[in-house]
């Protein structure tokens, strides 16, 4: 799946904060992307050109690749499953996703694990925010939560997802 598939959905949706969710998922694609063009010094710079890039020569750069791998097998996917039951009545809990989100990515930006983590972490998370799970795993959810006032007092960074990314198989299913 490509970003653009998501991108064409989220167009279709017929709620008031459509113009949000699409700024926001193009933010988080822009995050991905300009680690891919860091990663590859210029030499790929979207996450599809990435996924198949096969000059990682670092920890940083192999996590990239395994992100772009992962959005999309199942990454971008998060997010359409996602946007398959939203209505207005998810308004309140979208803007509030939205906006501590970005403000966490903002924070990330310039640390590449960081960023990483947060950007494997995002469309499980925003999945499961919206309740688009299976009851089996919304035992999974509550035992895993964080919650943003807890990332805020982190005195150093702890990274939310250790088992899915530095495991090298990302386990948003």
């Amino acid at each position: 799946m490509e970003k653009k598939d998501v991108i064409a959905k989220l167009k279709t949706l017929s709620v008031g904060y459509k113009a949000e969710l699409i700024t926001f998922f193009e933010d988080y694609v822009m995050y991905t992307d300009s680690l891919c063009s860091r990663m590859s010094d210029g030499m790929a710079r979207t996450v599809e050109q990435f996924a198949v890039y096969d000059r990682c020569t670092t920890e940083e750069a192999y996590m990239v690749r395994e992100l772009c791998k992962w959005l999309q097998d199942a990454g971008f996917e998060k997010f359409l499953s996602a946007y398959a039951d939203m209505d207005e009545k998810h308004e309140k809990k979208i803007r509030g996703f939205i906006e501590a989100y970005s403000y966490i990515l903002s924070l990330a930006k310039d640390n590449v694990m960081q960023l990483v983590d947060q950007l494997f972490f995002i469309p499980g998370q925003f999945e499961k925010d919206l309740e688009a799970v299976t009851e089996a795993a919304r035992s999974r959810i509550l035992e895993a939560h964080i919650s943003f006032e807890d990332k805020l007092t982190c005195s150093e960074y702890k990274f939310f997802n250790n088992k899915e990314s530095f495991n090298r198989i990302p386990c948003f299913n």
